[in-house]
């Protein structure tokens, strides 16, 4: 879990324009505040997998057959939500 954090933000800090040491060598209100975005945004999409992920532990739970593994990316995720006929 620590390690999918780690890459969102990862991943949302290369995302970022102007880069990570741009934005510590300005006092740019705004530099600092798309950082912020960013970091938000990877948060957001932690969170949202999360839910995915408890979404599927509830329907498993509820001897609905389903193969799926934690480590799957959100996209991945979604996709087994929505073949799911019930």
């Amino acid at each position: 879990m620590k390690e999918d954090i780690k890459n969102v933000i990862d991943e949302q800090f290369n995302n970022i324009n102007p880069t990570l040491d741009d934005v510590y060598n300005s006092n740019s209100v705004e530099d600092i505040q798309k950082m912020i975005e960013g970091l938000n945004r990877g948060v957001d999409t932690i969170n949202y997998k999360n839910e995915l992920l408890k979404i599927l532990d509830h329907l498993k739970e509820l001897n609905v057959s389903l193969d799926y593994d934690k480590n799957m990316s959100v996209s991945e995720l979604e996709e087994i939500i929505n073949s799911i006929k019930l």
